[in-house]
């Protein structure tokens, strides 16, 4: 069996992306389960909403956003996109997201690098971070909120 026949989709599956180019380090939704956030060792952090599609075929999410954020996502040609759809993604990190965490009541997600850095987001803005933190030895393979404002790191 050649290794490309393994890696097909199983049955059933309603969705596939590819948007990101190396291995998928952790996912998290938010507390309504409408976005599932996707961090990657290839530096990227994804953002895709999960509502399902109304009668015309347009999403709730992307409705809601002013015109100026509604330019269209430049898709892998493999992608299926089922009734999900890739709302964003970051700017490419300079090193691997390998943990995240959601923190503040879901307005700012962190994520661990390899280079114990800890990137900060904040919900909506999904560019570039909009924080960081140095300071751990090594990389941050793991992340634990224990209540809105404290986060415990485990580090390498």
């Amino acid at each position: 069996m050649a290794f490309q026949d393994c890696m097909s989709l199983p049955s059933g599956c309603i969705s596939s992306f590819h948007e990101n180019s190396d291995l998928i380090s952790s996912f998290q939704t938010d507390t309504s389960c409408n976005t599932l956030l996707v961090s990657s060792s290839d530096g990227v952090l994804t953002v895709i909403d999960l509502r399902k599609s109304g009668g015309d075929g347009h999403h709730a999410a992307i409705q809601s956003r002013p015109q100026s954020m509604m330019e269209p996502m430049k898709l892998h040609p493999d992608t299926r996109q089922g009734p999900f759809r890739l709302f964003r993604k970051s700017d490419a990190q300079d090193d691997e997201l390998l943990s995240m965490c959601l923190m503040k009541n879901g307005k700012k997600v962190v994520c661990g690098t390899q280079q114990g850095v800890l990137n900060f987001w904040s919900w909506g803005t999904w560019g570039d971070i909009s924080d960081r933190f140095p300071g751990h030895p090594q990389s941050i393979d793991a992340l634990l909120k224990i209540d809105e404002d404290t986060l415990l790191s485990g580090s390498t």
